[in-house]
């Protein structure tokens, strides 16, 4: 039997993350799945808005965030006023932080960080979004569209998430109707830029096999997790994957040549723009040398729009 297709975008959205994915079915038009929507960072060249309207999608099946960092969300925002959202999966369950008095915001984009995580969860709800929260939050691990499955793989039940902690702080205050202090507000929120990434979600696309029960693993989606929580995965987890999507942007706090040789991806896959990949593109060479795999970034030409893969061939830049 013919094994169904299916197409990865790799949006150009400069040092963020968006990916569309493009799923074949049997007897309808394709499934689409989109994780992550960054937009508005440094050399973007498609918004995930944009691209929606340039291919005619009117709608996506499943939206994923992994994390809610502006590089990850702030496009998704955009697509909820517009487009058709059948099922999300998000990182925490709703959550309202106190209204801070003028001038005790101290760190004002990790605050406005959580107010876009506020305005995401209420877009999607208004136009009836089935929405899921991933575990430890709930239950649920898989979504499967035909032959292909995402499965979330981290965190899990247990697992530390500072972050969330962080906000919880924060949100305990307000369910007291205490309003924070700078000095408090400041200490939270500054956790914020020190904490966020080890709060990121781990996905993976599988595609089965027909003839077994194995599954071919297609991608693995790290979202920006750090080197910490692929070794807490990797204890529970057997994953060889064709393609690895580089955490945290291929920073070397989340990637180094013995992740590579563990994983062992035909080929790597980095979201970042021009500037950083002159700056980390020696490093990213020796970890490419040293997993035997080639590397590609997604802005490392700077007029592309995005990384284009029949999954799991290697990619075109399409501009």
């Amino acid at each position: 039997m013919r094994r169904k297709w299916s197409t990865l975008y790799a949006l150009n959205v400069g040092r963020g993350d968006s990916f569309a994915f493009e799923l074949e079915a049997e007897g309808r038009e394709p499934f689409r799945v989109l994780v992550d929507g960054g937009d508005e960072t440094e050399a973007v060249r498609v918004t995930p808005q944009q691209f929606m309207t340039e291919k005619g999608w009117d709608r996506l099946d499943l939206m994923i965030l992994t994390h809610i960092h502006w590089d990850h969300i702030i496009g998704l925002l955009r697509l909820a006023k517009e487009f058709k959202v059948a099922e999300a999966v998000l990182p925490y369950p709703a959550f309202r932080l106190p209204r801070l008095s003028e001038g005790e915001v101290v760190v004002l984009e990790a605050y406005d960080h959580f107010r876009l995580y506020e305005e995401l969860i209420e877009l999607l709800q208004a136009q009836g979004t089935v929405i899921h929260y991933r575990p430890p939050f709930g239950e649920r691990t898989e979504w499967t569209f035909g032959e292909f499955t995402f499965r979330h793989l981290s965190p899990v039940e247990g697992e530390p998430l500072p972050l969330y902690a962080s906000i919880r702080e924060l949100v305990t205050l307000g369910d007291q109707n205490q309003t924070p202090s700078a000095e408090n507000a400041y200490a939270l929120l500054h956790e914020y830029h020190v904490v966020s990434n080890r709060d990121s979600s781990i996905w993976l696309l599988e595609r089965s096999s027909g003839e077994t029960a194995m599954k071919e693993q297609l991608i693995l989606l790290g979202g920006d997790a750090l080197l910490d929580n692929w070794e807490r995965l990797l204890t529970r987890e057997k994953l060889q994957p064709r393609i690895l999507k580089v955490s945290h942007h291929g920073k070397p706090d989340a990637i180094d040549a013995n992740l590579v040789q563990r994983l062992k991806p035909d080929w790597l896959l980095i979201t970042n723009f021009v500037q950083e990949c002159e700056e980390h593109a020696a490093i990213w060479a020796e970890i490419s040398r040293a997993g035997n795999c080639p590397f590609f970034v997604t802005g490392e030409v700077p007029d592309t729009r995005w990384l284009m893969s029949e999954l799991p061939e290697l990619p075109v830049r399409e501009k």
